[in-house]
């Protein structure tokens, strides 16, 4: 077995949060789709590397147990 194998993930104490969420925008596009805009700020270290979101969707209820409408990744931010 290589060490690839026993690789872990390693927490770079970085901490996303949501900011000014007054500020956040849901726009409707001209394809009918929404575009969702929020601002996010690293309390924490440097993020050692890009991380992956998911975006889910439900009309009531946990969001979690509804539809995933879309995912990325979130370019490294420094603190602060």
């Amino acid at each position: 077995m290589n060490a690839a194998q026993y690789w872990k993930e390693q927490w770079d104490k970085s901490s996303l949060k949501f900011i000014d969420c007054d500020g956040n925008k849901i726009i409707l596009g001209s394809n009918g789709k929404a575009n969702i805009s929020v601002k996010i700020k690293n309390t924490g270290e440097n993020m050692a590397g890009e991380t992956t979101y998911e975006l889910y969707y439900s009309k009531s209820g946990n969001p979690k147990d509804g539809t995933k409408i879309a995912a990325g990744t979130i370019n490294p931010l420094k603190k602060g």
